[in-house]
């Protein structure tokens, strides 16, 4: 059973190589390397690329520009020596060796009137003639190997720069509008919830006016039903009271004529 190839993510690429992660996504573009992308639509590298970005971080170390290392790439060989530059007079020589067009050579009269041609290799980081032809670089100047490696310097540092600028300009453009987003994202949040809090007083505020007037219905009607028995007692004690007059007004009649009854019975025995 074939064992699955193991992959990273970019993160971990970077970590693996030991450059960052923007780095990898720069030499990407410049090298013309197509991104292997999974499922999601994330970065994922293998061992292999691991390996060739790992050349990739050499090479530039050695001192080779991007330009240099994408015609090595379209050759497809990134481990043999690189053909640099040559000199052949005041000219360039034109031909398999494209990276000597990213480098500018110091012109030497002695060179020219000689017609002495040098090439120049690059292996392990180190330059090593080719034929014995190439002894005559030796009799460059220390000011123009000095003026050439300023030169060669200068434009690293400036493609550096400028590749760098882009990268950050990118990057602050991305921060940006994520920040902005999420500001924008935070204000509607805080506007829905103070939406919502208002919503809550004011229905906490007439939740508390209709138990107010239910109080105050309830005390009223407890206030009438109180009134009204109050009057029910006022007439049941009228009502009782004349009862009561009216049996002792009856009673004192029939005393008085019992009273009347027995005169007149004494004044009829006395006759």
């Amino acid at each position: 059973m074939k064992q699955a190839e193991k992959i990273y993510m970019i993160s971990d690429a970077a970590k693996q190589i030991q450059v960052e992660a923007h780095v990898l996504r720069y030499w990407e573009e410049e090298l013309k390397i197509p991104a292997k992308r999974n499922e999601m639509g994330h970065r994922y590298y293998t061992e292999e690329d691991i390996s060739k970005f790992r050349r990739v971080k050499e090479l530039k170390e050695q001192g080779l520009q991007l330009k240099a290392i994408r015609q090595m790439l379209k050759n497809g060989n990134l481990q043999g020596p690189m053909l640099l530059f040559e000199n052949t007079g005041n000219e360039r020589e034109k031909g398999d060796g494209t990276a000597a067009d990213s480098l500018q050579t110091a012109d030497s009269k002695e060179e020219v009137e000689m017609g002495k041609r040098h090439v120049v290799m690059v292996k392990k980081g180190e330059f090593l003639p080719v034929d014995e032809k190439t002894m005559a670089l030796q009799e460059e100047s220390r000011e123009q190997k000095s003026f050439r490696l300023q030169q060669l310097l200068k434009e690293m540092i400036a493609d550096a720069i400028q590749s760098n600028n882009q990268e950050i300009c990118q990057e602050i453009k991305e921060t940006l509008l994520k920040e902005l987003d999420y500001q924008f994202r935070l204000q509607e949040e805080r506007e829905d919830a103070r939406e919502e809090e208002i919503v809550l007083k004011q229905e906490e505020h007439y939740q508390k006016i209709d138990e107010l007037l239910r109080s105050y219905n309830q005390r009223g009607r407890k206030i009438k039903k109180t009134r009204r028995e109050k009057e029910l007692q006022k007439m049941d004690y009228e009502k009782k009271k004349e009862e009561e007059t009216a049996e002792n007004t009856d009673g004192s009649e029939e005393k008085n004529k019992g009273l009347k009854s027995l005169f007149q019975k004494k004044k009829r025995s006395a006759v």
